[in-house]
């Protein structure tokens, strides 16, 4: 893993690092600083050339937007996305909002 990869395996650990976690969540989380690394690389090459070359969108445009649809996915899987992380506290909500009302009713038939 590069420095870049590196960066993002420290960032990351801070907030996973008391989950436990898998063999198979670590190696999302490897492949998750992996991409990050890979697109900023890319970002940084690409400030440096053209969009455009010989009539066609450069390359590493589809190399940025591939690996961030990949990105996207692997947060999803690992909790680290917004709507990974809402769909995982949706329910407590739910039940805790449930108890709150059959608590009230229960003090009410009192």
């Amino acid at each position: 893993m590069d420095t870049q990869g590196k960066k993002e395996w420290k960032r990351l650990g801070t907030i996973v690092g008391d989950l436990p976690l898998s063999e198979l969540d670590r190696a999302i989380i490897e492949n998750i600083c992996l991409y990050t690394s890979l697109i900023k690389k890319a970002q940084i090459m690409l400030k440096k050339e053209e969009l455009i070359i010989n009539n066609r969108i450069n390359p590493l445009v589809s190399l940025i937007d591939k690996s961030s649809k990949e990105l996207r996915a692997l947060a999803s899987m690992s909790g680290l996305s917004i709507d990974s992380r809402l769909r995982i506290k949706k329910p407590e909500t739910e039940i805790e909002q449930e108890d709150e009302f059959a608590k009230m009713f229960q003090e009410s038939r009192q």
